[in-house]
């Protein structure tokens, strides 16, 4: 009987590992996926407070200033809403990928 748990533990391993590995490779896309869009953010966010010190440095009264700093809200206020959004969808993506790998699981259990 031990023999023969023994020669399935063997001819399982391999695939065990193959899976270890494949989710190793998925996990480090993903990872590199959320470095990029988190660059991508920072680089945005840059350019908006580029424009803005462009556009206070040339401001020639109060109201050109004032002007510069609404703009800079919304713009900021446009990110945010976008990077929500973002957001909103990845969750959602990850909510619907447990539950498929729920409802593998619990097929191959019955």
């Amino acid at each position: 009987m031990k023999k023969l748990i023994c020669i399935g533990l063997l001819l399982c391993a391999p695939l065990s590992f193959a899976d270890d590995n494949k989710g190793a490779q998925k996990r480090k896309e993903r990872f590199e996926k959320a470095k990029q869009m988190a660059t991508s953010n920072i680089d945005k966010r840059i350019s908006a407070l580029q424009e803005t010190k462009s556009c206070i440095s040339s401001a020639s009264d109060k109201e050109s200033l004032k002007k510069c700093r609404e703009s800079a809200r919304s713009k900021a206020k446009a990110m945010r809403e976008e990077n929500k959004a973002k957001r909103e969808e990845m969750k959602a993506k990850w909510k619907e990928m447990k539950k498929k790998r729920k409802e593998a699981r619990k097929n191959k259990e019955s």
